[in-house]
């Protein structure tokens, strides 16, 4: 509000406007039916833009991307009266947000995309350097100087050319063989728990250094029959360990059960929120993990098709907090955009938690990927386009 009154008092109808208003900026004599007004986007309290039912309302989103579900979802009651217009603005960072949906076809709406190599203010320079170095195809460079939206995210931890390539080398292999390809490495199972009767999904999977050789949902009514089945898969696999998601408490149950069942040092807790291997580097263990299943593991994994765990892993997006540590979106986060839990990936992410994998997620190549998220925030912060 600061911002809009400092530009009204500049302009040439600073006098038609009432700025004493610490809520409002009113047009005198309209009787309280005319004036500007700036609501945040609180995903928590949607309400709050509701309730506009005058004539001609111009409803202006500026950071499209940015703008919560919730929010879209309360505006469209303020347009069921006539005259009434809505204006988004921003960058396409991302696809399969809610911002990507309103560029589908709705006839309600007029889209546009701005290229800023057509902008007057735009430096040539800067746009033909981004070209150069990524290609005219990278998901930088649709969403940052063609205007379009890129096929994941632009900070997305997984990409999804890499993810594809995941999956066509799980294909030519199982076509080769006639079957799934066998690693040479010890198996790990990686369990994440959701609550028996809750939205979430409990997912089990078996890891082989860098193929995915079994992931599934489990539909379990207790912790003591979600540890019999895990026991059960366990000894399917031949595992040497099994990595349980202990962060919110629910894998503690069967955790705790197996600890009895299975040998000693076989049942390993996963803490997301615990600090990582290298606090100067990853804000915690999920950013951490994330990062290395995005950067580095999927580099050379196999991995079927299953169009629910693409969706997952292409969901959650990094950046760097003031002090340089690498953060991952916060699982809720991600659920709010996409609308389920990424719970297929969570448990693989458990399964590279384990030490023995060190020959898939070493110190050597963790510090490479590490200097790939550094040079791409690097440049973020120096691209950033208006």
């Amino acid at each position: 509000m600061r911002l809009v009154r400092a530009h009204i008092k500049g302009s040439m109808v600073q006098d038609f406007y009432d700025l004493d208003n610490s809520q409002k900026i009113v047009l005198p004599g309209s009787g309280d039916a005319a004036y500007i007004r700036v609501v945040p986007n609180n995903k928590t309290r949607p309400e709050a833009i509701q309730g506009l039912h005058h004539g001609s309302i111009l409803t202006i989103f500026d950071e499209g991307s940015g703008i919560y579900p919730e929010i879209y979802m309360s505006q469209e009651g303020n347009m069921t009266t006539v005259g009434s217009t809505w204006i988004v603005i921003g960058n396409p960072l991302a696809s399969g947000t809610a911002f990507h949906e309103l560029f589908k076809g709705d006839p309600r709406w007029v889209t546009f995309h701005i290229d800023a190599r057509e902008c007057l203010y735009t430096s040539q320079e800067w746009v033909q350097g981004m070209i150069k170095q990524h290609g005219i195809d990278n998901d930088m460079v649709r969403a940052r100087v063609l205007g379009q939206f890129p096929r994941g995210s632009v900070n997305s931890v997984c990409g999804e050319g890499d993810f594809d390539d995941a999956e066509e080398r799980y294909k030519l292999a199982s076509n080769n063989l006639g079957r799934i390809p066998k690693g040479v490495d010890p198996v790990v199972i990686g369990l994440d728990v959701a609550t028996a009767h809750g939205i979430d999904s409990t997912v089990i999977c078996a890891v082989s250094g860098p193929i995915l050789l079994d992931i599934r949902e489990l539909s379990h009514t207790d912790n003591v029959d979600l540890a019999d089945q895990a026991f059960a898969y366990f000894q399917k696999w031949s595992a040497r360990a099994i990595a349980i998601d202990y962060t919110g408490g629910y894998g503690a149950g069967p955790g705790d059960i197996l600890k009895r069942s299975l040998p000693p040092g076989s049942v390993r807790e996963v803490v997301f929120s615990a600090k990582s291997s290298d606090p100067e580097r990853w804000l915690n263990k999920r950013a951490e993990l994330w990062l290395k299943f995005g950067c580095e593991w999927i580099k050379t994994a196999m991995i079927p098709k299953i169009d629910r765990l693409k969706k997952e892993a292409l969901a959650p997006e990094w950046w760097t907090t003031p002090k340089g540590l690498v953060q991952v979106e916060s699982k809720d986060d991600v659920k709010s955009r996409i609308h389920f839990s990424t719970d297929f990936v969570d448990s693989i992410i458990c399964a590279l938690s384990v030490p023995i994998l060190t020959g898939v997620v070493g110190p050597g190549r963790a510090q490479d990927a590490y200097s790939v998220i550094a040079r791409r925030a690097n440049l973020m912060r120096g691209a950033t386009f208006y």
